[in-house]
């Protein structure tokens, strides 16, 4: 077993992959139940790099959003991830809910490796990183 996984370093030992949540859209117009994909947030590439997403997942509250091998992100894009469902594309990637999941009073989206290393956070309102 890798030492890794039984004892998770801090954030000073994972390299910033330059990964950012850049902006999150918490409470679109119209009823969160009916309009899921009105719910969206944006993750940047500032590196000079093609990243992989497939190390990291965003958790918000219980959901967990997974990405899979060669979701690749080249150097300055971002990919734009809406919380209801649709057909995946290279820049556009569906949580797959049936309703809104980011709460209107506040909260916040993290993007963290698996071992829970946080890389990026975006809160709103209430929510705290």
């Amino acid at each position: 077993m890798r030492s890794w996984q039984i004892y998770p370093c801090a954030t000073s030992c994972q390299k910033d992959p330059g990964l950012t949540i850049t902006t999150v859209v918490h409470d679109p117009p119209g009823d969160d139940a009916t309009n899921p994909n009105g719910e969206r947030l944006t993750i940047r590439n500032s590196s000079r790099a093609t990243i992989d997403l497939a190390p990291y997942l965003l958790v918000e509250g219980g959901s967990r959003l997974t990405f899979p091998p060669g979701a690749l992100l080249k150097a300055g894009e971002a990919v734009e991830i809406r919380v209801g469902r649709g057909a995946d594309t290279r820049l556009l990637r569906y949580w797959g809910k049936s309703a809104g999941i980011l709460a209107n009073g506040g909260g916040a989206v993290r993007l963290t490796t698996y071992g829970g290393v946080p890389i990026s956070c975006k809160a709103w309102k209430s929510g705290t990183c």
